[in-house]
Parts: structure tokens; sequence; C-alpha cells
């Protein structure tokens, strides 16, 4: 007996060690790819011959998601898990105003979901999560566009950082879902399929359950389809969440 115990201690120390060890290796992992996840954004291949300033955001919206979920698993491994727990009593509706050219309107609706617990909440901020499901009508006015008008739907989950203590409260939006639209050219962007990925950055300030913002929109196919034709949309953004 005497000569076992030594023996099961080692034998624990070695498990711990061992356990230890690879809990270490796996966060090193993580953050590995925290801090590259911007990198992997403003590096990606441009979606297509947007302006400098589109694509810049669009790679800012790509780079922004990535890192917020990996911020969100590294801060908390039930995070993945709250984002689609769902709140059945909240709901958010939304409605967007604004423009992808000169001659554009674009006019959207948008219903979400809330999740029921914050992915992470700090004493200054926290970072949420909601499913939306967003409905959009554009149209030209422009006299002989290859395409007068049409509509967009997406599914898109977005992530927001919010300030925590103030009134009038700051916030930060980005997501990555997925899009199709009625009509492959969009006024004379052609985006040769109708299924498109799409991505989201917005800004604006929260004040009780209301949201007034600026929100970016980028619709693209990713190149599973030439030509790959963006369409950067830019829009005033208004919601209320009950």
């Amino acid at each position: 007996m005497a000569d076992t115990a030594p023996a099961a201690l080692l034998s624990r120390a070695a498990l711990s060690t061992q356990s230890l060890a690879g809990f270490i290796l796996m966060k090193t992992r993580f953050i590995s790819l925290l801090l590259s996840a911007p990198f992997i954004g403003l590096s990606l291949p441009a979606h297509s011959a947007s302006q400098d300033t589109d694509h810049t955001l669009s790679q800012l919206a790509i780079g922004g998601a990535l890192l917020s979920w990996l911020h969100a698993y590294l801060s908390n491994d039930q995070a993945l898990r709250y984002a689609i727990d769902l709140d059945p009593h909240q709901h958010r509706l939304g409605t967007s105003y604004g423009h992808f050219s000169a001659d554009s309107h674009y006019t959207g609706l948008y219903y979400a979901k809330p999740s029921q617990q914050a992915l992470i909440s700090q004493d200054y901020f926290d970072l949420n999560a909601h499913w939306e499901v967003d409905l959009a009508y554009w149209q030209s006015r422009l006299t002989q566009p290859k395409s007068k008008d049409g509509y967009t739907f997406s599914v898109t989950p977005v992530l927001s950082y919010r300030l925590t203590r103030v009134a009038l409260t700051p916030y930060l939006e980005t997501g990555i879902g997925l899009a199709y639209i009625s009509n492959s050219t969009m006024e004379n962007i052609d985006k040769s399929t109708n299924f498109q990925f799409t991505e989201i950055l917005g800004v604006g300030v929260q004040l009780a359950d209301w949201r007034l913002g600026y929100r970016y929109r980028h619709i693209s196919n990713a190149g599973i389809s030439l030509p790959n034709n963006a369409t950067d949309i830019h829009s005033v953004h208004l919601s209320y969440q009950f």
C-alpha cells in the first residue's frame, strides 16, 4: 500500500500536467487565430472592382465578424451555445433607407431575434447576438438600366458590441450571412448568380429600446461565379426592440 500511494500520486500529477499542456496548446492556437483574424479579413481578395472605400469596409466587416466570434469563444466557452439560444419573449423590428449608386433607392425591413444571454458581459461593455431576417426593395432612377428594380432577402447572425452604464449607448455591429436576390443584375451591376453572400458593418447609438445608426452592407457571390461584381449599400438604420 505504501508503494502504490506515491505511484498513484505521480500518475495523477502526470495526467494533470498533460491536461494543462493540452489546455495551453488549445488556447495558444485560438489566440493565434484571434490575432490573425483581422489580417484574414484585410488580406482576402477583392470581391469586385468596388471603390477603395467600399472594398475596405467589406474587408473590415469580414475581419470584424471573424474577430468577434473568436473573441466571444475565448472569453466564454459557452458563447456559441448562447448565440443560438434565442429569447422567445424578445423581438426587434427595423427599417433602413439608403442607396448603392447615385441613381438608386434601397428600402429594407427586418425582423430579428436576440439571444437570451450576452455572449460576453463586462462592467463597461457587452457583446450580444441576434439573428436577422431582412427583406429589401431597390429601384433605379436610370432611364434604361439593365434591371429597373428588384428584391433582396438575407439571413444574418449579427454580433453587437455595446457600451454599458450610459443612457445614450454607442454600439458597433458586424455580421456575415447568406442572401438571395430576385434579379442577377442590380441596376447595371451584373452579379452572375441569385445566391449571394452578405457582410454587415454598422455603428450607432441606442436609447432605451431604440437604435439609430449607419449600416454598410456588401453583397457578392464570393467568386463562385464570374463576373463577381459587388453591390455596396450605405443606409440609415432604425430599429425598436420589444
